[in-house]
């Protein structure tokens, strides 16, 4: 009777061996670190949503279609956009300036930036930012 559990029991971890060395050897697909992102402006609105203190009432919202920029020593897809935000009193502090920088079609990172990374761009409306309410998903 042993020698059959043992017999059951090195087969059963050959087959375990034979199905993890089968899934080690189909490596993922690589990364297209530079895929144009097809919803941009919906994580920008996520991430500004937890990064101002009152989502509510934002003022003077723009945006840009993401580009290829030059940052750093890399190449990414960046979308430079503008809003004026209140602070939790209730004041308005300001047009930020900020960029989103994507990686593989997905934001990756929001960062304040300077006039040299986001100068010349193409801003249009973004209404949508403007309509934000203080939950990520408003009811209409």
């Amino acid at each position: 009777m042993r020698a059959w559990a043992d017999v059951r029991t090195i087969g059963a971890l050959a087959g375990a061996a034979m199905l993890l060395a089968a899934c080690g050897s189909t490596a993922p697909p690589p990364v297209v670190e530079n895929l144009v992102p097809a919803d941009y402006k919906a994580p920008i609105m996520e991430a500004v949503h937890r990064l101002v203190d009152d989502p509510t009432g934002i003022r003077d919202a723009v945006i840009a279609e993401p580009t290829l920029k030059q940052h750093g020593n890399v190449t990414r897809y960046v979308a430079c956009f503008r809003f004026n935000a209140k602070n939790n009193q209730g004041q308005y502090t300001g047009i930020r300036e900020m960029a989103g920088f994507y990686y593989g079609g997905r934001l990756t990172q929001i960062t304040n930036v300077d006039r040299a990374l986001c100068g010349g761009v193409n801003y249009q409306p973004f209404p949508e930012l403007m309509r934000m309410c203080r939950e990520i998903n408003c009811k209409t």
